[in-house]
């Protein structure tokens, strides 16, 4: 099981989430579905989401992320954040992100 605090704020810093390689993603436009081909799993994603997802790329830190986020969307630096940390941590939970990315 992954530590929240790995993927929180107080390192956001240096946290830079890599996504899985084998997960099988579908663009249903305005939503994303990934599929698990590991245990079959799938999980649906909003576009907010699917723009932390992009970024989980290894090179990326959270607070880049966030910084994407209130460049898309009118939401200041911390609920950007905020968010981010919410859907790495999902995504982590999930085991769609590769553990042990820092820069």
């Amino acid at each position: 099981m992954t530590s929240r605090n790995h993927w929180t704020s107080s390192a956001a810093e240096i946290v830079v989430p890599r996504r899985r390689e084998n997960v099988v993603v579908d663009d249903l436009g305005d939503e994303v579905v990934f599929s698990d081909p590991v245990d079959g799993s799938a999980y649906f994603l909003n576009a907010t989401a699917r723009i932390v997802w992009d970024r989980c790329d290894g090179r990326s830190t959270t607070r880049q992320m966030a910084a994407a986020i209130t460049h898309a969307y009118d939401v200041d630096d911390e609920h950007a954040l905020a968010d981010v940390e919410q859907v790495v941590v999902r995504l982590a939970e999930a085991g769609l992100l590769r553990t042990g990315g820092h820069a």
